[in-house]
């Protein structure tokens, strides 16, 4: 694990920002993609939710758990850092990558408030915008609604299966301490 001076301040902000809710910070987040003309795009819908640091926390925390001696024994054949992180670290990463992945696609597919500030038109609208129109103040056809929830869950059910195996090697990892 690399040391430096700071470290301590790094991860004890990015815990303090954790907590933070999203919806204190989209008023700036909204004039940073606006100012970069990215309203309207997939990149403006889908770049704010790339950094949380609840998934930075998440990375940090896997590769502090990986035992020191793999990192020495690469250090001592005369590896360097770069070769050590992409032939040591991200294979034995896996489970944590499918995890954050996950994660973000869950909170990605299912956010209302971020589509509904960055996108003017039906070309970019997301699902759950397509399902809030479905509402009415005069009459909601339910049948409808729960159809499409419905249709809108599989995607999700369907990533989860694919990667379970590493999703549930992640979580009972997380425990281990070594």
């Amino acid at each position: 694990m690399l040391n430096f001076r700071g470290k301590a301040i790094i991860i004890s902000t990015i815990v303090a920002l954790s907590i933070i809710p999203t919806e204190s910070i989209i008023i700036n987040r909204f004039m940073t993609v606006n100012s970069l003309g990215m309203l309207n795009t997939y990149i403006g819908l889908a770049i704010p939710s790339v950094a949380y640091p609840m998934y930075m926390y998440l990375y940090y925390n896997h590769f502090k758990g990986m035992p020191k001696e793999l990192q020495e024994a690469a250090i001592i054949d005369g590896a360097s850092y770069w070769k050590i992180f992409t032939k040591i670290m991200m294979p034995l990463s896996k489970p944590i990558i499918t995890t954050v992945a996950i994660m973000a696609f869950i909170r990605s597919w299912s956010d209302l408030l971020w589509p509904t500030l960055v996108t003017r038109d039906g070309t970019y609208r997301t699902l759950p915008l397509a399902l809030k129109s479905l509402f009415s103040d005069t009459y909601t056809d339910w049948g409808q609604v729960f159809a499409f929830s419905t249709l809108m869950v599989i995607p999700t059910m369907i990533l989860f299966l694919v990667f379970q195996k590493q999703f549930v090697a992640s979580v009972t990892s997380s425990g281990i301490k070594g």
